[in-house]
């Protein structure tokens, strides 16, 4: 952390996010950090006690709007001065200075409560988990459903899903989905960059996000895609493979296909049933991080099937030319997929 924190007042960290974070809703992280930090800090155990004592007497009702909030904070307000101020006969009663203060200080206490509700309720924190080149990742959502994210790819969320909401997330590079169904038949929707949009109620399925398409495979269940907006849709079977450019004209291109083999990935295997070298060729690009170039356009079209036990990118290139008699070579940060020079 880069705050100085020993320059704090109690208001100061009754402010603070994180130190919110840690006494509301605490990870690992937090927990470590500040134990340590009030360790290191032994002058500020009593500025920190008061903030903490502040926090935690909080009670406030998440469903009341900001609005609400400080409309009752008024009402509060001005019926203690009502209060104190009743007429006693014919005698009027002034505030005097002492009651001013206390009044001004109730006040300015109570208005620190509702910037402090309107941070914790009011604003949405969203979640972004993110795996890096040859790194993947197994994400539990909140309401218990996982997905897998490939390398090079994130998943984004807001908040706690409530009940009477979708629950939504937005899926960059590719994701292996497993989701839950819920009793209320909550939607569960994934979300692309390119305003693709996959609904579903529970179903196990893969989302794959490219450069110039996304494709969507069915294992389980039903989904239905909405290609542009709620008019534009199309619904999915089990064992069906869509893909959507992502140019203006969106074409579509649908196929039945066996679902394990684009989904393998999340297993640390290679499948491939009948691929066009094209297709190995992006997920080379994607997952590994390798330009890949073919010397002669016809070699794209060519078509391998191969499982092999473990993901290694060598052992797949060596495998390929040797099914296929191709010379490939791989240098820097490139791969050359060409014609063996023998077989001309």
């Amino acid at each position: 952390m880069n705050i100085d924190y020993t320059k704090y007042s109690t208001a100061d960290f009754a402010a603070d996010p994180y130190f919110i974070k840690w006494l509301k809703n605490p990870d690992e992280k937090a927990i470590a950090f500040w134990e340590a930090w009030i360790i290191s800090n032994p002058e500020k155990f009593e500025t920190v006690s008061a903030a903490k004592t502040l926090i935690e007497g909080w009670v406030i009702n998440p469903e009341v709007s900001a609005n609400d909030a400080m409309a009752e904070v008024w009402s509060k307000i001005q019926d203690q001065i009502a209060e104190e101020e009743k007429p006693e006969g014919l005698i009027i009663k002034l505030i005097s200075k002492p009651n001013f203060f206390k009044y001004a200080a109730s006040f300015v206490g109570l208005l620190c409560c509702i910037g402090l509700y309107v941070m914790l309720f009011q604003r949405t924190e969203n979640t972004v988990i993110v795996t890096h080149e040859g790194e993947t990742k197994s994400v539990r959502l909140p309401d218990g459903s996982t997905v897998v994210l490939n390398s090079n790819s994130s998943i984004e969320w807001s908040g706690a899903w409530k009940p009477q909401q979708a629950r939504e997330v937005t899926l960059t590079g590719e994701g292996y989905f497993s989701v839950t169904h819920q009793q209320n038949h909550q939607k569960f929707i994934v979300k692309t960059p390119d305003k693709l949009k996959v609904e579903v109620l529970g179903t196990e399925f893969t989302v794959s996000e490219k450069i110039n398409k996304t494709r969507v495979v069915l294992n389980s269940g039903k989904v239905k895609l909405y290609l542009d907006n709620d008019d534009n849709s199309l619904i999915m079977k089990p064992g069906e493979l869509v893909e959507v450019s992502n140019d203006a004209g969106r074409e579509v291109t649908r196929r039945n296909v066996v679902p394990e083999v684009y989904s393998t990935w999340k297993d640390n295997l290679f499948v491939f049933d009948n691929t066009p070298l094209l297709e190995v060729a992006s997920m080379i690009e994607s997952d590994f991080g390798y330009k890949v170039k073919f010397a002669d356009d016809s070699l794209k079209s060519r078509k391998i099937t191969i499982k092999l036990p473990k993901r290694d990118l060598s052992l797949l290139l060596v495998s390929i030319s040797e099914m296929l008699d191709l010379k490939i070579e791989k240098q820097k940060n490139r791969i050359l997929i060409a014609q063996n020079p023998a077989v001309r």
